[in-house]
């Protein structure tokens, strides 16, 4: 269910929890993954080849192991069979899952570089043109 709505106590208004920067800080900025991968380098690039990896190994052992191949019109043995079962796990388990997967890197990519004690490259400031 939902969370419990908190009410203000007497004399505070319905605003004091809202959530406010401190003073001196920039608002959080929504980093895309070409920002990402300026800013944390390899570390990035390789959460989300890792994510692709993780989705195409997992899509595969589902589409040659748990399911009849046959049943969808694949050859359910030889060569074809594990191209039919690789083509599968890469339209699921990398195309299908793209966009979760570009959210999950996004999201962890910042967490794992503290843990890791890096920090976040700033961006070269332009130079200005005459």
């Amino acid at each position: 269910m939902g969370e419990p709505i908190a009410t203000p106590l007497e004399g505070e208004s319905p605003q004091a929890d809202a959530a406010v920067p401190a003073e001196g800080s920039a608002p959080a900025k929504r980093m895309g993954v070409k920002e990402l991968i300026q800013a944390y380098g390899p570390l990035a690039a390789g959460i989300y080849l890792g994510t692709s990896l993780l989705g195409f190994l997992i899509a595969f052992a589902l589409f040659s192991s748990a399911l009849d191949p046959a049943e969808w019109g694949f050859p359910s043995e030889g060569r074809g069979f594990w191209l039919a079962a690789a083509a599968a796990a890469w339209l699921v388990g990398v195309k299908g899952s793209q966009i979760p997967r570009l959210m999950l890197t996004a999201t962890l990519t910042p967490v794992v570089a503290r843990r890791m004690g890096r920090e976040a490259r700033q961006p070269a400031p332009a130079e200005e043109q005459l």
